[in-house]
C-alpha cells in the first residue's frame, strides 16, 4: 500500500457579504478586545456607510493596536484562506462566530493568531 498523500483542493466561495460580516464580527466583539481603533484610510467610505463596508468595496482600513495595521481586500482573503489550511476547527463560512472572524482578522493583519 503506498503511503503517498494527495491534498484536493476545495474552492470556497467569497463575498463581499463574507468580508463585511467578518469585520462586523470583529467590530463588535470578536476583537474588540485587542482593537484600539478602527480608522478608514483617506476617510475614503467607497460610497458604503460603514467602516465594516468599505473593504469589500476596495476600500482599506486602519487597525490600530500594538502599531498601526493596514486592512485590504487582498489581506482579508488571504486571513480566510490561512484560517482554513490552519484551523482546526475549519467552521466558516458555516457556523462561523466572533472567534472565527478574530481569527481570520489576525490572520490578515498578522499572518499569526497573536491575541487570544
Amino acid at each position: 500500500m503506498s503511503k503517498d498523500k494527495t491534498f484536493v483542493l476545495k474552492p470556497i466561495e467569497v463575498t463581499d457579504d463574507h468580508l463585511d460580516s467578518i469585520l462586523v464580527g470583529c467590530f463588535e466583539g470578536g476583537s474588540n478586545y485587542w482593537i484600539n481603533k478602527v480608522e478608514v484610510a483617506k476617510d475614503d467610505y467607497k460610497g458604503k456607510k460603514y467602516a465594516s463596508e468599505c473593504v469589500a468595496a476596495g476600500g482599506e482600513l486602519w487597525i490600530y493596536c500594538d502599531g498601526k495595521h493596514l486592512l485590504t481586500k487582498p489581506c482579508l482573503i488571504n486571513g480566510i484562506e490561512q484560517y482554513l489550511d490552519e484551523s482546526k476547527y475549519k467552521n466558516w463560512p458555516d457556523g462561523s462566530d466572533a472567534y472565527t472572524y478574530d481569527c481570520i482578522l489576525q490572520y490578515a493583519l498578522f499572518g499569526e493568531i497573536v491575541y487570544g
